[in-house]
């Protein structure tokens, strides 16, 4: 059987969502930080209380750090960077 040969562009692309086992990563079951991100959105959609906000936004906070400095891809390394980003940048609002 006669291997692909793959442009470097593609190679990039593999790269980025790819882990170093050559898993593609991009896609994964959420860790219980996203889960218990999204319970506290619906919660503070009908209690519309700073507390229970305040507490999401720190649990998003952690889990946008741990995957910039732990991410199993650039693609999530990224994502956390972005994450990370927006939630320092709303807190100057």
């Amino acid at each position: 059987m006669k291997k692909m040969k793959y442009s470097k562009k593609t190679d990039l692309i593999a790269q980025f969502f790819k882990d170093s086992h050559g898993h593609w990563v991009n896609i994964q079951f959420p860790s219980p930080l996203l889960i218990a991100w999204v319970v506290l959105l619906f919660v503070n959609f009908f209690l519309h209380d700073k507390h229970v906000q305040l507490l999401q936004t720190t649990v998003l906070f952690v889990w946008a750090y741990l995957e910039l400095t732990q991410g199993s891809s650039y693609f999530r390394k990224t994502l956390g960077a972005i994450v990370l980003a927006v939630i320092v940048i709303g807190s100057f609002r």
